[in-house]
């Protein structure tokens, strides 16, 4: 019988060989380091491949994420190194010294003076990070060194904890390791497949008051089953996630409760048990009779909810409006402590990242539209909370999207502004995108948004992401040379172009700006010119990380197109 760790590290790889074949690693280690990013840090596919440094010189260190708080200010640098075993039957296998002394040895040059960096050869990408850490004046460091071992190496662990010691008394950073194994990899494995918990709000017709204590606050209030309906049925697949059990259309128990509802309804409420909610916060809005719900699960009344939400879709709208007189006991459960919870629910809302401030569009009802549209009228599949995908391809049997074409709301948003400057906030995609999703901006972006314009902005996007690809592919392996034919430059002009390490969305904008600007129908064939022309403004730059995020290079850029013509 298989292992715990062995069926985890199964569950892994079959996202592994996903993310592999999307973004083109050469390995599954790469792959691995890359799921271990969005876990730990919350963060989209594309952000977490930005952060991919591995390669022929790499030096030990496999990625770094420069992390930062919902208002663009740097919280901490984060340096990995990631180690997965090819065979789920050889997880006990130790960290080894090798490992520790190399990923060490490559943070301490990575993080020294220029002669200390420049004794060790350097792959383009951590050369490109290297400048961008420049600016970043960063003493917060953390080291981390993750394999997917069940071996208790205590040696060198503490190895790993002793060099950095040194270094923190040598340089006075201060300095984190963190060495995550199976458990801690399995427990992140875990976390992440449960999606976030909705928020919602939920109009009752009477209060009935509410209790607290140090742990919790209740509130009681009956509430009509066309609001249950109303505001329940949107989230149906979601909002039965903190439940031990989903609805069972084949119980005999919702057969009486269906009986009830067509032919008792009246006394509904005396009839059932009601429902239960906990939630992380609840605010009662008293003047307009509402519970205003912040992330929320039904945890009892799954086959109550369930029923409701069927009987009510089988009849007329003329009939639902007699069910505004009917009424379903609830109580919604607010936590001090949601964590109080984990054992009886085999659930937490307590992840190790902050939420995005982009998930408060994600009930954006415009928005939200968007995605419907977007997830029945095309192949893409927009992904406007946490781990909607994978939950959705866990619960519907014929989910046909696939990871190549799950569009994340925040690179979604990114890629409309940047493409079409909305409201001339093109420049601040790259330097402060946390700034896009201030409530003040959104009020002005949302009513912008338009399901066609965000598609052909992201598919512009995804297309110069290719020839990108291509350029950083080359780097990481010069036999890989495609990216010549693309750019139809020769070995000695590659150089000219190591921007477009960085300058995704500056060059997004560029594009946008050339067609807007001249007035001209969208032509693909304009981005290989648009990408030489930017070559010439940043040829000479020596931090190209930093001057590709510049406003007055953005600035620049909507003064030159106007004297291009492809």
């Amino acid at each position: 019988m298989a292992t715990k760790y062995e069926v985890i590290y199964r569950q892994l790889m079959s996202n592994i060989e996903e993310i592999k074949e999307v973004f083109e690693y050469k390995n599954d280690s790469i792959s691995f380091g890359h799921l271990m990013l969005k876990y730990i840090f919350n963060i989209s596919d594309h952000q977490a491949n930005e952060c991919m440094t591995d390669g022929g010189n790499d030096n030990g260190i496999d990625a770094i994420y420069f992390e930062k708080d919902n208002n663009d200010n740097l919280i901490s640098t984060h340096f990995f190194q990631f180690k997965l075993p090819s065979d789920p039957t050889k997880l006990n296998v130790a960290v080894k010294r090798d490992e520790v002394l190399k990923v060490i040895e490559g943070y301490e040059y990575f993080t020294g003076n220029t002669d200390k960096f420049n004794t060790l050869k350097w792959n383009e990408l951590l050369e490109d990070k290297r400048g961008e850490y420049l600016t970043l004046n960063s003493f917060n460091h953390n080291v981390w060194l993750i394999r997917f071992s069940t071996f208790d190496n205590s040696e060198n662990e503490e190895l790993l904890k002793n060099k950095i010691k040194r270094i923190e008394t040598e340089t006075g950073y201060s300095i984190n390791t963190n060495l995550l194994k199976a458990s801690e990899i399995t427990e992140l494995h875990e976390k992440s497949r449960l999606n976030d918990w909705p928020s919602f709000d939920l109009n009752y017709k009477r209060s009935l008051g509410i209790f607290s204590d140090e742990n919790s606050s209740i509130y009681h209030a009956y509430v009509s089953i066309k609001s249950i309906y109303e505001a329940l049925n949107p989230i149906k697949s979601i909002v039965l996630e903190g439940n031990v059990r989903y609805y069972d259309p084949r119980s005999n128990i919702n057969e009486d409760i269906r009986l009830t509802l067509q032919n008792d309804h009246e006394r509904f409420h005396l009839l059932n048990n009601g429902i239960t909610i906990v939630c992380q916060n609840v605010n009662d809005k008293s003047a307009s009779d509402t519970f205003v719900i912040e992330r929320g699960s039904i945890i009892n009344g799954a086959q109550t909810i369930g029923t409701i939400i069927r009987f009510m879709d089988s009849i007329s709208d003329e009939e639902k409006e007699k069910y505004n007189q009917s009424y379903v006991y609830v109580k919604v459960i607010k936590l001090i402590d949601i964590n109080s919870l984990v054992e009886d629910i085999v659930f937490t809302l307590n992840t190790q990242n902050t939420m995005k401030l982009s998930y408060r569009i994600s009930n954006n009802q415009t928005i939200k539209d968007i995605q419907t549209k977007i997830n029945k009228e095309t192949e893409f599949f927009l992904e406007l909370k946490k781990n909607e995908y994978y939950h959705m391809k866990d619960i519907e049997k014929e989910f046909t999207k696939t990871l190549k074409n799950v569009i994340d709301i925040e690179l979604f948003i990114q890629c409309f502004i940047a493409y079409y400057n909305i409201h001339d906030l093109g420049h601040i995609t790259k330097t402060s995108k946390g700034a896009l999703f201030s409530s003040d901006r959104l009020e002005k972006i949302v009513p912008q948004t338009d399901k066609d314009n965000m598609l052909h902005s992201y598919k512009v996007y995804m297309k110069l992401m290719e020839i990108i690809k291509q350029y950083r592919s080359y780097r990481k392996d010069n036999n890989k040379t495609e990216i010549f034919s693309i750019l139809n430059v020769n070995e000695s002009e590659i150089d000219n172009y190591r921007y477009l390490n960085t300058g995704n969305f500056i060059l997004l904008f560029a594009i946008g700006q050339y067609h807007e600007v001249n007035d001209l129908d969208y032509d693909e064939d304009s981005i290989v010119p648009i990408i030489k022309e930017l070559s010439n403004l940043f040829k000479d730059s020596e931090n190209l990380s930093n001057e590709t995020k510049k406003k007055e290079n953005f600035d620049k850029i909507k003064e030159l197109v106007k004297d291009w013509s492809f």
